[in-house]
């Protein structure tokens, strides 16, 4: 879906062209690159790169603003993102848009696990720090002696606030060989490595012990076309008990630049992948032997379906 012409812009686009120059003139100056090699003043920035100090200080603010950089206590810059292989990954990314607007293909498919490893080894902390449970799923869903099963874990962080919240639940984390173990240092960091076992494995096609009374499928659904989907979503149930539930957290379709820009995204990093609406999960899940589908929380960055499996 994309934004319709009485969609208000969080910025006007004199300032989204700003943002465009700024961050477009931060890589060909060098200071983007300069921030990767570490944290430094905006003098030294400016020194270091042949510029400006009063005017690359102001770039350093903007960069600030939206994120690509952050400003410590001391006064010194640093790269916004938690490590210089994330930020790496990002660009490449993004500088390919020029190729899949010629060709329509993606710079890379990430619904492929050859592809998909080593690309979510690398950025799974940074994705997991968007669209987590909130408080009131974290409610909804623990249980006394719940078991779970977290599709596509990464990080794990939707089953690591289950057991916080529920001592008694245990969960198991299915991902990809090269992502597990990151799902083993943030389980092992938040000290539940007793109450969860891994799985390593192609999604579609491993063994995941069970059945379960819960699984949980966070951020996957989108990086597959409808019937990729349907396949996972049939799966899904054999994965659980009878009248055990499925929550799938997914991003949807948005009126809204961020909406706008991840379906943008979705085309560089899938093949078929999408912002699916709520109708098509439905429809998926009932297909699939579920029932009593339900839009649980409707709230951006992602939103929650829950369904039961039938009896």
């Amino acid at each position: 879906m994309r934004p319709t012409g009485d969609a208000r812009p969080p910025l006007a686009p004199h300032d989204a062209l700003a943002v465009a120059a700024a961050v477009a003139a931060a890589r060909r100056a060098g200071v983007l690159h300069r921030l990767v090699l570490g944290a430094a003043d905006a003098s030294t920035v400016a020194a270091d790169c042949l510029l400006d100090a009063s005017a690359t200080d102001a770039l350093l603010g903007a960069l600030t603003s939206i994120g690509l950089a952050r400003r410590g206590a001391d006064g010194r810059y640093a790269v916004g993102f938690e490590s210089v292989g994330v930020l790496d990954r990002l660009l490449a990314l993004w500088d390919g848009l020029d190729q899949t607007l010629v060709t329509g293909a993606p710079v890379l498919s990430v619904g492929e696990p050859a592809v998909a490893g080593p690309v979510y080894a690398e950025l799974a902390r940074f994705v997991s720090s968007f669209g987590g449970p909130s408080a009131r799923a974290v409610q909804l869903l623990a249980a006394p002696n719940r078991t779970v099963l977290d599709v596509g874990a990464g990080t794990a962080k939707w089953s690591r606030a289950l057991l916080a919240a529920e001592p008694s639940m245990r969960a198991t984390a299915l991902d990809l060989a090269e992502v597990v173990h990151v799902t083993r240092q943030a389980v092992a960091h938040d000290g539940l490595a007793e109450r969860f076992d891994f799985v390593a494995g192609d999604l579609f096609r491993a063994k995941a012990g069970g059945p379960f009374d819960l699984a949980i499928v966070a951020g996957v659904c989108h990086l597959f076309e409808g019937v990729a989907v349907r396949r996972l979503l049939t799966r899904a149930v054999h994965w659980l008990l009878p009248r055990g539930e499925l929550v799938l957290a997914q991003p949807f379709p948005a009126d809204d630049v961020q909406g706008a820009f991840y379906a943008l995204g979705l085309r560089l990093r899938t093949t078929g992948g999408g912002l699916h609406p709520f109708s098509s999960y439905a429809a998926w899940l009932i297909d699939a032997g579920f029932e009593r589908v339900e839009l649980l929380e409707a709230d951006p960055p992602m939103t929650l379906i829950r369904a039961r499996r039938a009896q």
